[in-house]
């Protein structure tokens, strides 16, 4: 997110710039309305508070003027360059040698989606998981950093493990996202481990893989008949038919 809090500064700046610059254009309108009016013009107090005016609009202005832009995904990708990873991700799961004889719903094929949070001003994941006897299920970030400079991520995010209890458990993930340099050098591809708790209650390793998908979604989706709410069920269901398929 370094690029779009730079961009959010920038800005704030430029705006702030233009309206003092603005201000000063009208310095003589204004020295002749103060001496109209037979007020003393002092241009030193002029010039604090066209500074102090410009600040102060800029502040209350600016900052809900570029929130409103960066509402905008197609502003976030341009802004972000090759480091946009807003979108769908499908991810896949392998056990640690410690963890071979455990079982984790975490195990199960994923469907993730990263979003930005216009109130956050923050990068958020849902993550969602299907198996035959569960309808849906999913976890919800808590807190994500993305550092754009080594592409490292984290992300601790919430969950209900419904075989230890009703209560939200505590997950961790952390990896790193790789980009395509031999085309656009966009990120497609990520590689990282989770850190949950497994079925029987106790903290469990699994590794994850994960790739782009938007294209495919966006596919899928547009040819999705069944309710709108079921949709991602719908698609694990199939990406789980086409890898048995494949067997």
């Amino acid at each position: 997110m370094e690029r779009i809090e730079i961009f959010r500064e920038k800005f704030v700046f430029v705006f702030t710039t233009i309206l003092i610059t603005i201000g000063l254009i009208c310095k003589e309108r204004f020295e002749s309305f103060w001496e109209a009016h037979s007020f003393d013009f002092h241009q030193e107090v002029f010039y604090l508070v066209v500074v102090a005016l410009g600040a102060l609009i800029a502040e209350i202005g600016a900052k809900p003027i570029v929130d409103i832009i960066l509402k905008s995904k197609r502003i976030r990708k341009i802004v972000s360059g090759s480091n946009f990873i807003e979108g769908y991700w499908f991810y896949r799961h392998g056990k640690s040698k410690e963890d071979e004889n455990r079982d984790s719903i975490f195990l199960s094929d994923a469907l993730a989606e990263m979003m930005y949070n216009p109130v956050s001003k923050k990068l958020e994941m849902a993550v969602y998981r299907h198996r035959p006897e569960i309808h849906i299920f999913n976890s919800n970030s808590k807190t994500l950093k993305f550092d754009e400079k080594d592409k490292s991520y984290l992300n601790h995010f919430i969950y209900i493990n419904r075989n230890v209890s009703l209560e939200h458990v505590n997950g961790f993930a952390v990896g790193h996202y790789t980009s395509d340099s031999e085309s656009d050098g966009k990120i497609y591809r990520f590689t990282g481990t989770l850190y949950i708790t497994g079925d029987d209650g106790k903290r469990m390793v699994i590794l994850q893989e994960g790739n782009k998908i938007d294209e495919e979604v966006k596919k899928f989706k547009s040819t999705y008949k069944g309710p709108i709410a079921e949709w991602r069920e719908a698609f694990l269901k199939m990406k789980l038919s086409l890898n048995d398929s494949l067997l």
